[in-house]
């Protein structure tokens, strides 16, 4: 063997091919075994090996030299990936976008991070020369471009969907949640939420986790059940083993015959459909209000005075200037927003507002012809139905928006 790792002379090699049988080979090599043991050439390759495994052994070979420096390259590039990763979780866990106008690092608007790695650097060696590095040289391997960040922040997503999907499999059964909205980008997309029991140290406790968002290209009932268990089963989860649906009250979702929710019980009646207590309470506050012609010019009111002082910076100081707080804008899809909006007017600000409105009429005090009129129209808007009306809903709004307010809470149960 050793002969053969030496590539000595072919005069030293007992064979040049091999032999394919123990019988053959005794045959021929016998006579001259003796021979080759004796020779220097035998022995020279022999100590050229036995020297081979001394340096091996001690570290002392070329190819250990390179050893060392591919396990030091390794090193260095496994401490960078550990500090990108520690960025990119410690964005995510705040909120915080990753990303700047520009992708160099060092650069003034280079994003959060890039310039956090700029700052823990200060304090690693090993990362500031690499930094440094990248900034001489402008071809060099960084790992800090945006494709590594999205493939980190894949590969880390991806890991935390298998622990929650795991956690759910675990304890069997589950409830779904699911919402279509569109993005920035006009794509609908569907959030995919799962509730179930997690089981911890002989604890129990309820609960929700968000799995990941699903395009959407469909928007009948039926279709969408389709895409909801097809994406269940692709988690791993199988449908059978729901017990609870939770959809907004639209028809193609919450309908009784035709929406998902119907869809989805046909397979299994145990996936018990649950509406959002708080979103139909939000929708009988709205109906409730728009059935009376009356009430619907109130909260029109109530709009106009909010929207004559915020469109005007001048206007909206001299406001805050006569009241403590400010006034409220209301929505129909917060219905929380109208006891706001009445509230900051009613709580002892109406003769305020009275007031500033009166200033602005004045021409004397260098307001504009079309401020002033904008203004006489809303002083005459308060009236004594408008005050009454004002009374009346501060009254009645109370209750819906702490009923509300307590069904929003983290841990009330449906049933409660």
């Amino acid at each position: 063997m050793s002969c053969r790792t030496a590539l000595v002379n072919k005069v030293a090699v007992l064979s040049e091919t091999p032999y394919r049988s123990h019988s053959i080979a005794k045959k021929h090599l016998n006579p001259f075994i003796h021979v080759h043991e004796t020779s220097s050439t035998h022995r020279h390759s022999y100590v050229e090996w036995k020297e081979l495994e001394i340096r091996l052994k001690a570290g002392n070979s070329i190819d250990a030299n390179f050893e060392k420096c591919i396990q030091a390259e390794t090193e260095k590039w496994r401490c960078v990936l550990k500090y990108i990763v520690d960025v990119i979780l410690h964005c995510a866990r705040n909120n915080l976008p990753l990303r700047g106008s520009s992708d160099a690092i060092g650069d003034n608007n280079c994003g959060v991070f890039l310039s956090t790695l700029e700052l823990i650097s200060r304090y690693n060696p090993q990362l500031f020369q690499h930094i440094e590095n990248i900034k001489s040289k402008k071809h060099v391997p960084n790992y800090f471009s945006p494709k590594i960040q999205n493939e980190v922040i894949e590969i880390l997503g991806n890991k935390v969907r298998s622990e929650i999907l795991s956690k759910v499999k675990s304890a069997k059964y589950f409830s779904i949640i699911f919402d279509c909205t569109p993005d920035t980008a006009h794509v609908e997309q569907m959030s995919q939420i799962i509730r179930y029991v997690n089981i911890k140290d002989g604890e129990c406790s309820v609960e929700e986790s968000f799995v990941d968002f699903v395009i959407s290209h469909q928007k009948k009932g039926r279709n969408l059940s389709e895409e909801i268990m097809q994406k269940l089963s692709s988690d791993g989860l199988d449908i059978q083993n729901c017990r609870g649906q939770g959809f907004d009250n639209g028809s193609n979702m919450a309908g009784k015959y035709e929406g998902v929710q119907a869809h989805i019980f046909k397979i299994n009646d145990f996936a018990k459909f649950v509406p959002c207590a708080a979103y139909i309470l939000n929708l009988v506050g709205v109906h409730a209000a728009d059935v009376s012609v009356l009430m619907i010019s109130f909260f029109g009111k109530v709009l106009e005075f909010i929207s004559f002082f915020s469109m005007s910076t001048l206007r909206w100081e001299v406001l805050l200037d006569c009241i403590k707080t400010t006034l409220k804008r209301h929505c129909d899809t917060r219905w929380s927003s109208r006891r706001q909006a009445v509230t900051a007017i009613q709580e002892n600000h109406l003769p305020s507002v009275h007031k500033v409105l009166q200033h602005v009429t004045d021409r004397a005090n260098n307001w504009t012809t079309d401020t002033a009129s904008d203004a006489m129209i809303l002083l005459r808007q308060i009236d004594y139905e408008f005050v009454c009306l004002l009374e009346m809903w501060s009254e009645v709004l109370v209750k819906p928006d702490s009923t509300k307010t307590n069904r929003c809470k983290e841990r009330v149960q449906p049933l409660t």
